[in-house]
C-alpha cells in the first residue's frame, strides 16, 4: 500500500452535548431520553477519522485548557496526529437535540474559539504538507486568506461544510 501523504487539517473542536428522545418527542415538553457528552466539532471529526484510516494528520485548532479542552485533547491523543490549539480562554460547545430515531430536530453551535484565531497565528504551523482539508467553520477573512495561502503554495484543498463552495470557488480558480 502507497503511504498517504501527511495531511494538514484545519478548524473547529468542540464539545457535542446530545439529548436523544426515547419516544417521538412532543414539543415544548420535558422528553424522557438520553443525553451523551462527546468531544466533536468538524475539524476534530476529520483529523481523528483521516489518522484512523492511516494518514498522518498535523491539526490546528483552538480550544482551552478548561475541563472540555481538557477532553478534547485526550481524544486527539494518537500516533500520527499532532494538534496545534492556538488557546483563546475558552472551548467551543454545540448542543443537539435528536428524535427518537437519531435525526436531529435542532442544533446549536454555542461560540467557537476558531472563529476568532487569524491567518497570522495559523501561519507560523504551516508546514510542508502538500493537502489541506479546512472545515468552513472559521472567520471569513481567515478562511479566505488561509484559501489563498493554499492557492500560492500549490497545494490540494478540502473544504468542508457551512460556507457554499461557490463562496470561495472563484478564489481558489
Amino acid at each position: 500500500m502507497t503511504p498517504i501523504e501527511p495531511i494538514l487539517v484545519i478548524g473547529a473542536s468542540n464539545i457535542d452535548v446530545k439529548g436523544r428522545s426515547l419516544y417521538p418527542p412532543i414539543l415544548g415538553n420535558s422528553n424522557p431520553g438520553e443525553v451523551y457528552i462527546t468531544p466533536g466539532g468538524v475539524g476534530r471529526n476529520v483529523a481523528s477519522t483521516l489518522v484512523t484510516l492511516g494518514a498522518v494528520v498535523r491539526f490546528i485548532t483552538s480550544f482551552s485548557n478548561d475541563e472540555w479542552g481538557l477532553r478534547i485533547r485526550a481524544s486527539l491523543d494518537k500516533p500520527d496526529l499532532d494538534v496545534v490549539s492556538i488557546d483563546k480562554g475558552y472551548t467551543g460547545t454545540y448542543v443537539g437535540v435528536l428524535d427518537d430515531h437519531g435525526k436531529t430536530i435542532v442544533g446549536v453551535a454555542g461560540k467557537n474559539p476558531i472563529y476568532e484565531v487569524s491567518v497570522e497565528e495559523i501561519k507560523s504551523y504551516l508546514a510542508t504538507e502538500r493537502v489541506w482539508v479546512f472545515d468552513t467553520n472559521m472567520n471569513r477573512d481567515t478562511l479566505f486568506a488561509l484559501v489563498d495561502e493554499a492557492h500560492s503554495r500549490g497545494v490540494t484543498l478540502s473544504l468542508c461544510r457551512h460556507l457554499p463552495i461557490s463562496s470561495v470557488l472563484w478564489w481558489i480558480l
